[in-house]
């Protein structure tokens, strides 16, 4: 295990999917949420889930956001505000599809700090970075993308034994429902 937190961040609003609760979705032969959760377990042993009204789940800190309506970043602060340890996975709570090597391998940099690799919902952040977003959200700047020029970034260049389109797969649409359980289904 690493000294790092993971956080599923599962607050949207789902407008693109008429509302549906994306953690609940069957995706294979299991809830997305049991899907992230089985390959975060895997890695760490403090994992944060920023829902509004989501159930509790066994040795899983629920939390819901302390701005509302502001976004995925409100979930990314409170994610940072309630872990365990400095520096926090956060993902999206509609990817289906995480890849516990790839995760392994983005805890593996030689050097953490204030960063976000690639996919700012697939990503390693540091409690440091609490006083940007605080101010971004005050402020009504609601975009992830808003925080980078306050920050040190590192991008890390994903290694070219994955597909983007599969490891960073996400569910905004009803279509994307029926191409995930396709994909589930040759994975299982």
């Amino acid at each position: 295990m690493y000294s790092v937190s993971s956080a599923i961040i599962s607050g949207g609003k789902a407008l693109r999917l008429n509302g549906i609760n994306k953690s609940q979705l069957q995706v294979g032969n299991q809830l997305l949420i049991e899907r992230q959760i089985t390959v975060l377990r895997k890695i760490f042993d403090d994992i944060v889930l920023v829902a509004n009204g989501l159930c509790s789940l066994n040795n899983v800190t629920l939390v819901s956001d302390y701005f509302i309506n502001a976004g995925p970043l409100a979930g990314i602060h409170a994610a940072l505000k309630n872990s365990r340890y400095p520096y926090t996975f956060v993902v999206s709570g509609d990817m289906p599809f995480l890849n516990q090597r790839l995760i392994v391998s983005m805890l593996q940099i030689d050097h953490l700090f204030d960063y976000d690799l690639i996919e700012p919902l697939h990503a390693i952040y540091s409690r440091n970075c609490l006083p940007v977003i605080e101010h971004n959200l005050q402020s009504k700047k609601f975009a992830i993308r808003s925080i980078y020029h306050d920050l040190r970034v590192l991008y890390w260049d994903l290694p070219s034994e994955y597909i983007a389109e599969e490891v960073f797969f996400n569910i905004n649409y009803p279509e994307d429902i029926v191409k995930a359980n396709i994909y589930a289904n040759k994975l299982e």
